[in-house]
């Protein structure tokens, strides 16, 4: 599974556990709009890499190292999220954006966006901790 995959069923699971309490196979499939064997296998390699743990209800956690890299990535996402919204783009689209924008950059321009942004934020007058 590539980095970009990994990361997608992170974030996923890590959404899941934030909104529903649970995590399960059928409704990451559901997310992704993939069959279950699809994501049975999945799920299959982030155990066997450690980052999640399969639990005797068929539900998933992550381990610390999932936890991390999900939290990162959901930080960076929000964040786009914002600043889209600041930018007057609809809460679908922004939404919608914010996953792609973080999945297409680097670690680095994603850092120079948000020093651009700051600093577009700062000229308008905003305040620093908005």
């Amino acid at each position: 599974m590539n980095k970009r995959k990994v990361e997608d069923y992170l974030k996923t699971i890590y959404m899941l556990h934030q909104t529903k309490g649970i995590a399960r196979g059928a409704d990451i499939a559901d997310k992704f709009g993939v069959k279950r064997s699809t994501v049975s296998v999945g799920l299959d390699e982030l155990c066997r890499d450690g980052f999640i743990e399969k639990l005797p209800d068929h539900s998933v956690i992550l381990t610390s190292k999932g936890l991390e890299i999900a939290q990162a990535k959901s930080e960076r996402c929000r964040k786009l999220y914002e600043m889209l919204i600041e930018l007057k783009i609809c809460e679908e689209t922004a939404e919608k954006d914010a996953d792609e924008i973080e999945n297409a950059v680097s670690i680095e321009s994603y850092c120079a966006l948000l020093r651009m942004f700051d600093e577009w934020k700062k000229a308008q007058g905003h305040d620093e901790g908005q």
